[in-house]
């Protein structure tokens, strides 16, 4: 992980030894993880959002820390700490944009995020038109079909 720089989030199978899943050691990607048990054992989930996990059954979503690798194998699922710890950094644009708002981003609910940063910019315009003895007559949203 020291070779590479920038934001990934990396889903693999290996033939004949199984899947291996990492993240960027800044947590700019998410990813996360989730569990369905069926008559045999388990089958496992990789997704960027925990959204995609609830929509195909499976439980237990847990996000992939950064830095972490996840190995899956016939035998178990084993997590390692392969990258430096860093400055947590996750990509604001997928609480923005990209992902769904029933969805949750290392622990953090994104419906809730759009609403706390749509209440820190009101705050912020109240102040700054106050400061300048400017006065609104009307705000108008921005429709949510864009995100679709």
């Amino acid at each position: 992980m020291e070779q590479c720089k920038g934001a990934y989030a990396c889903v693999a199978m290996l033939a004949g030894f199984g899947i291996i899943a990492f993240r960027d050691p800044n947590g700019i990607r998410p990813l996360g993880l989730a569990v369905r048990k069926n008559a045999t054992g388990n089958d496992y989930l990789f997704a960027s959002e925990s959204v995609v996990a609830d929509a195909s059954g499976f439980s237990e979503w847990e996000d992939v820390r950064p830095g972490e690798a996840v190995i899956i194998t016939r035998s178990g699922v084993a997590r390692r700490q392969v990258g430096k710890a860093a400055t947590f950094a996750p990509d604001i644009f997928e609480y923005v944009y990209f992902a769904r708002p029933d969805s949750v981003l290392d622990g953090i609910s994104v419906y809730r995020s759009r609403m706390a940063m749509g209440d820190a910019l009101a705050d912020k315009v109240k102040t700054v038109l106050t400061e300048n003895n400017i006065e609104v007559d009307v705000v108008i949203p921005v429709s949510p079909c864009h995100f679709q």
